[in-house]
């Protein structure tokens, strides 16, 4: 549940960041935009996700990734950039199928499925 309401707050940072920087920034820029907006946001929302996570998500599990530092931490983040790849490469694919124009749509998509790879390889890999 918990983490539930982490990455929920963590996907509406990325979204909402991926509407105004395509909207306002990258507008002019046509597809190459919304992918560089696509990272930003996600990058942004996993940022407030790694902080709060270690706070609030698996606080009981924290012992354990103390004891094994560098390999959590490691495992952490790699996780984070398979999910950015992920999520790169689906937008790439949606936008190319569905056109421009919904890439808010395919985003939502999107962030289910990286939420639950995000969730799944973090509990497995680095929160025992």
């Amino acid at each position: 549940m918990r983490y539930s309401v982490v990455g929920t707050v963590a996907f509406f940072i990325d979204f909402y960041l991926l509407f105004l920087l395509t909207t306002f920034i990258f507008f002019n820029i046509g597809h190459i935009g919304i992918l560089i907006a696509t990272a930003l946001g996600f990058l942004s929302g996993q940022l407030f996700y790694f902080a709060f996570s270690m706070i609030f998500v698996f606080r009981n599990n924290i012992e354990y990734a103390k004891k094994h530092k560098i390999r959590s931490i490691s495992i952490f983040f790699l996780i984070g950039i398979s999910g950015l790849l992920l999520t790169a490469l689906l937008m790439h694919i949606g936008v190319i199928l569905f056109g421009e124009s919904y890439y808010l749509v395919i985003k939502i998509f999107i962030g289910v499925i990286v939420f639950l790879w995000n969730f799944l390889g973090r509990k497995i890999f680095v929160f025992r």
